[in-house]
């Protein structure tokens, strides 16, 4: 998969980091804002927010595989606090300046046109967005499944990408 060193990350954006140097040579491979929607491999940016902060979080990008979190110094402070174990990365001012940026370099998409799909009507319209996720994410799944000679990697993923489908058009009447 693509992906980034955290140390990498840091150098790039002037961010500083408590973490070991070994620790900040773990490769990133994916990106979020959302706690809910991290994976294995994922920097999870730690936002403030108008009612919340995302280093509120913390605690549950652990369990769900994360490699590090980007946050800001009131995020830093609340990620201490709360003793989480994963590389810090702190922006030196507001990080969410830097989201896009962090997100292309670790996607390795900072010099591709971006595919761009309208999705409009009434009903379905987030659902449609997550089964395009899924979609998109198949020729990384494969060449995964090929290069670790892991089948069942790829026979893991169509299963829940039948599922996602099959509750789709369980909810959509088409």
């Amino acid at each position: 998969p693509r992906g980034v060193r955290l140390h990498a990350i840091c150098e790039h954006f002037g961010l500083t980091s408590d973490a070991t140097a070994a620790e900040l040579e773990t490769l990133t491979t994916g990106a979020t804002l959302d706690s809910r929607d991290v994976r294995d491999g994922d920097i999870y940016f730690a936002l403030p927010g108008s009612r919340r902060h995302g280093a509120e979080f913390a605690v549950q990008v652990v369990g769900r595989g994360a490699t590090a979190i980007l946050t800001d110094e009131a995020g830093a402070s609340l990620i201490r606090e709360a003793d989480v174990r994963l590389p810090l990365l702190v922006a030196p001012g507001d990080p969410r300046s830097i989201v896009g940026a962090v997100s292309a370099l670790v996607y390795a998409t900072e010099d591709l046109t971006a595919k761009t799909f309208g999705i409009t009507g009434t009903n379905g319209k987030t659902s449609i967005v997550y089964l395009l996720d899924e979609l998109m994410r198949f020729p990384e799944i494969v060449e995964s499944a090929a290069e670790n000679r892991a089948p069942q990697v790829l026979a893991h993923y169509l299963r829940e990408l039948a599922a996602t489908f099959h509750g789709f058009y369980n909810a959509q009447p088409i």
